[in-house]
């Protein structure tokens, strides 16, 4: 039974931790992989082939004219850099359709030159396929909403140097992943045509060979500005210097794109806000280093979290909820760092949540099960004592359950004591049952108060006979001296009452026996009904000795073992009645009455 529950409690903690895979954890997923990409950004491995050529403040200044007639100098420093080494050019950059009448005014002005696109066209059909025009198309809005670079730019790129710039930003804003799959462009404008990713047609065009890889890659990000650059007005000024700009762009994927705020162009990532062609150039990276972060295989994986969240679920039966609660927090603490360490170093990504919650709830259910056997055991040790101890030593066996567990055996020195009813017989002879019922309810009450009060454990009711032990099942200190006193008080709270009875309506005269020495302490019984049981010759002696007071002409006696052990009160004295011959004994006892002064 206790294995079942234990079972039940770990298969909803699997339960849970399951449904940390959908949608409702991935939030909480995505800000611990946020904080681990946050910790391998200042880490992560570039690829020193990227140089991104940045259109930034100082070439605003530098040159004049406006950015839409800046083709002629985009195309010359494109044919220049592949002419001297460039692995491949990719514009993060649209220039515009600017009419023929508009395009002669700026050429008088001496802004531009009659055929603006003259080194663009010899860079295409010199390399083919190395230079590649990026396009924005709007997938969420209607035919023609979309940015597209000048015509005659995508008639010399033709269909193999373009590819979409778009990023896959999450719904709260930030690009984590990028899809890196072709896409098919439904706009009649492009004719169904299917385009590559800006990363994917890069990197293909940057390595010469082709790129595997996911459909959506896991951007590994680096921090914001490391990777190298140059401005764009310096690139033009080495155009003309073949050895200095061989320098720059040999063997290099050059970027071009905003460099500067002031085009707007920023990308929130979760290492932090960065320039668009940064964004694009981390997604070109991941895939060039082959920095994908993998999952861990999930059969191992969940096989795990089940493992744990039994281990967590003994826990939280065996140990105290502090320490349950201090377990837990280890654990949740040394996941996370484990988690992270696995995906800054190794690139593996393992679900944090499964880890924590599995856990935590198997952690509770262990804990409601301890918590539940342990109300099962307390209400099965007041059962079995809650009528004959007292409420302290009920208080400590709750506390420690154990020592009335079936089948718990000890031995130990006790002390007991036996009293009876003097004259029972013959007062019930005189009254009704119900008469001799009430009475004897009084006289319980008032007997089994004053050996509560001294820490006594009633043993039985048998007839109008109890017994008491001092010292089981708890043990007590000094358990002869309480006895005596509680006998002692036995004796004179029943004076009180009969002073208070002038018709004698009540069991006044009792006998007592009081003895010492070894017994056997246990829980004797079944499942279903237990009893507490001491056994031994002395208990039988202490019977027998209160059984003597009749023929000794007494009603108080007590062994010499156990006079030995007390210190008689104020008002009390003992009566040697000497030694006698007992039943079950070989040598005689020694047998003391106990005179309680009036």
């Amino acid at each position: 039974m206790k294995s079942s529950k234990l079972l039940i409690g770990v298969s909803l903690s699997w339960l849970l931790a399951l449904a940390c895979s959908s949608v409702f954890w991935t939030d909480w997923e995505t800000r611990w992989t946020d904080s681990w990409l946050v910790k391998k950004a200042p880490a992560q491995k570039l690829d020193d082939r990227i140089l991104l050529v940045l259109i930034d403040d100082k070439t605003i200044e530098r040159i004049p004219q406006p950015t839409a007639y800046w083709l002629p100098l985009l195309g010359k420093v494109t044919r220049s850099s592949l002419e001297q080494g460039a692995a491949a050019v990719a514009w993060d950059w649209m220039p515009h359709e600017v009419d023929e009448k508009t395009y002669k005014a700026v050429f008088e002005k001496g802004w531009g030159q009659p055929l603006p696109w003259t080194d663009l066209g010899e860079a295409a059909n010199r390399f083919p396929g190395r230079w590649i025009q990026g396009i924005f198309p709007h997938l969420d809005r209607s035919p023609g909403q979309d940015y597209r670079p000048a015509s005659v730019v995508m008639a010399l790129a033709g269909r193999d140097g373009l590819a979409y710039l778009n990023l896959s930003r999450d719904k709260d804003g930030i690009l984590r992943s990028q899809v890196a799959a072709p896409l098919k462009l439904d706009d009649p404008f492009w004719s169904g045509e299917v385009v590559p990713s800006f990363a994917a047609r890069v990197a293909e065009a940057g390595s010469k060979k082709s790129v595997s890889g996911p459909e959506v890659i896991p951007v590994a990000f680096c921090e914001p500005g490391r990777f190298p650059r140059v401005s764009l007005c310096d690139l033009l000024d080495s155009s003309d210097d073949g050895l200095k700009l061989n320098k720059i762009v040999e063997g290099k994927i050059l970027l071009l794109g905003a460099g500067t705020p002031l085009f707007q162009d920023l990308v929130t990532t979760p290492v932090g806000q960065m320039l668009g062609i940064e964004a694009q150039a981390n997604c070109l990276n991941t895939l060039l280093t082959g920095s994908l972060v993998k999952p861990v295989d999930p059969v191992l994986y969940w096989l795990f979290v089940g493992a744990l969240s039994l281990f967590f679920a003994e826990l939280g039966v065996r140990l105290a909820p502090w320490q349950s609660l201090l377990a837990l927090l280890g654990w949740g603490a040394l996941s996370y760092q484990v988690c992270s360490l696995l995906f800054v170093r190794y690139d593996l990504v393992v679900m944090l949540s499964p880890l924590a919650l599995g856990p935590l709830v198997a952690l509770l259910a262990g804990g409601f099960q301890q918590w539940f056997y342990a109300r099962r055991e307390q209400a099965r040790v007041r059962n079995l004592f809650g009528r004959y101890v007292s409420p302290s030593v009920m208080e400590e066996l709750i506390k420690d359950p154990s020592q009335a567990a079936l089948g718990a055996v000890c031995q130990r020195e006790i002390a007991v004591l036996f009293t009876d009813i003097n004259g029972f017989s013959t007062v019930c002879e005189k009254k009704s049952p119900a008469e001799i019922m009430v009475m004897l309810n009084v006289y319980f009450s008032e007997m089994n108060r004053i050996i509560f009060d001294h820490g006594g454990t009633i043993k039985q009711f048998v007839g109008d006979e109890i017994m008491a032990m001092f010292g089981a099942p708890q043990p007590q200190p000094r358990a002869e001296q309480k006895a005596l006193e509680t006998a002692v008080a036995m004796v004179r709270r029943l004076r009180i009452l009969s002073a208070a009875d002038p018709e004698g309506q009540g069991f006044y005269q009792i006998k007592i026996g009081l003895h010492r020495g070894s017994v056997i302490l246990g829980n004797v019984g079944s499942e279903q009904r237990t009893e507490y049981a001491a056994v031994g010759d002395d208990v039988n002696l202490g019977s027998r000795i209160m059984g003597m007071n009749k023929a000794l002409g007494a009603d108080f006696l007590i062994s010499s073992d156990f006079a030995k052990e007390v210190t008689l009160p104020d008002g009390v004295s003992l009566r040697s009645k000497g030694a006698h011959t007992v039943k079950g004994r070989v040598e005689p006892v020694e047998i003391f009455e106990v005179v309680v002064d009036e």
